[in-house]
């Protein structure tokens, strides 16, 4: 505790004392350092009706914390699931534990600092990053950004038929503003006790280096974003709304802010927009919106900690879960997709609806779990290029795991 609360103490000095370059350099061993001082990971055991039939029930051992791992957690079940805290282990002893639960649980997650999730996963788990970017080039032609998908130009139309306009501002009174009246409850409303609420120390810092941009309707601010400039990137920090009764969203006010970011931006000579932090599920709607803008799939360089997936035996329930649940997991030194089909075993149309419904820049490929087994044609190396969606065959999660590598390793040689 009292560690915890002397970094806290740092945190804030850091915020409102030091020159931008020194505070880059010591927040990064930060970054490394403070996750190792929790050196006891906590234990939660949630059982549950999984869906699958009315009666089938679930288990899940998860490790950890946090709003990534308890989304993660939970949609494995169908409904609330009951949570039991069954102790807590040491961090470095946390893959015996794994070890020893991995077959009486269905599934197992643990969120692990990034500095030993790796030695931890290896060939036994699947590794996901907590939290993923998106960024988007700034068109050089405002038109360009209709033609990046129909759902872009949907949006683009609702703002210029609400007449929807744009201001930025500096003032401190207006962080003030934004961050009590704007930010916290549009938070906390979106996502209830997951909310993930951001350092008001920190967030005053990047407001300094950069301002807000506040979407207007008939001359009053319905929505805004806290915005930071990095460089020849406009970083979008936190958002928010006035919506009580979701007017300001059904006016476009969010679509408003990607839109006129850009033009923020282009207006800047900057090169980037980057859209701020999703959950790495490629079905949440957050990230599904960005991708929707034509955004590229980046590293959170902020992000602490990495998750741990795996499974003993791979069923029909956890083939359920995968379908409902698609990923993105770390695939080297970058980016690949996990998920499952629906239902039966996946065909070629299947395949690329998948593929078409999922995949965006930045995203190697999409493996495609199969209780049927890996269809041959899938890992055949004469082509002319790497398949984009590949199918692997079920089964424990470290056979799932060196098969993604095995293909991986052929895929590079074509």
């Amino acid at each position: 505790m009292v560690s915890r609360q002397l970094w806290t103490r740092f945190d804030d000095w850091l915020t409102d004392s030091l020159p931008q370059p020194l505070e880059n350099a010591l927040r990064s061993g930060h970054r490394y350092l403070m996750p190792l001082m929790q050196l006891r990971v906590p234990l939660f055991l949630l059982k549950g009706l999984t869906g699958l039939s009315p009666t089938s029930t679930g288990t899940v051992l998860v490790a950890g914390q946090g709003v990534t791992i308890e989304v993660l957690a939970r949609r494995f079940f169908e409904g609330e699931p009951e949570c039991e805290a069954i102790g807590s282990v040491s961090l470095f002893t946390l893959p015996c534990a794994f070890a020893r639960w991995r077959n009486k649980a269905d599934l197992v997650i643990a969120r692990v600092p990034r500095s030993v999730a790796g030695p931890m996963s290896r060939g036994r788990y699947l590794r996901l990053p907590e939290a993923v970017g998106g960024r988007l080039a700034v068109p050089s032609d405002p038109d360009d950004l209709s033609d990046i998908s129909r759902s872009v130009r949907s949006n683009v139309q609702s703002v210029l038929r609400n007449a929807l306009t744009w201001t930025v501002s500096h003032r401190t009174e207006d962080f003030e503003f934004f961050y009590r009246e704007i930010y916290l409850p549009f938070a906390k409303g979106r996502f209830g006790d997951l909310a993930f609420l951001r350092n008001r120390h920190s967030l005053r810092r990047q407001f300094r280096q950069g301002g807000i941009l506040w979407i207007e309707h008939c001359g009053m601010r319905i929505a805004g974003v806290l915005f930071q400039t990095d460089g020849s990137t406009l970083r979008l920090v936190s958002l928010g709304a006035l919506d009580d009764r979701g007017e300001a969203r059904a006016l476009g006010a969010l679509s408003a802010i990607y839109l006129f970011s850009a033009a923020y931006a282009r207006e800047k000579g900057l090169d980037w927009v980057d859209f701020g932090t999703s959950l790495p599920l490629l079905n949440d709607s957050g990230l599904m919106h960005k991708r929707s803008w034509g955004t590229i799939l980046t590293e959170r360089r902020e992000s602490r900690h990495d998750l741990l997936l795996g499974w003993g035996r791979c069923g029909e329930e956890l083939i359920r879960f995968l379908a409902a649940t698609p990923m993105v997991i770390r695939h080297g030194r970058t980016f690949a997709a996990l998920g499952a089909p629906g239902s039966g075993t996946p065909n070629d149309r299947s395949l690329d609806l998948l593929g078409r419904k999922f995949l965006m820049p930045g995203l190697r490929r999409l493996y495609v779990v199969s209780l049927g087994g890996a269809r041959p044609q899938d890992g055949a190396t004469e082509r002319s290029a790497p398949p984009r969606v590949v199918t692997v065959g079920a089964g424990a999660s470290n056979r799932v795991v060196d098969e993604i590598d095995r293909l991986g390793r052929n895929f590079e040689r074509i």
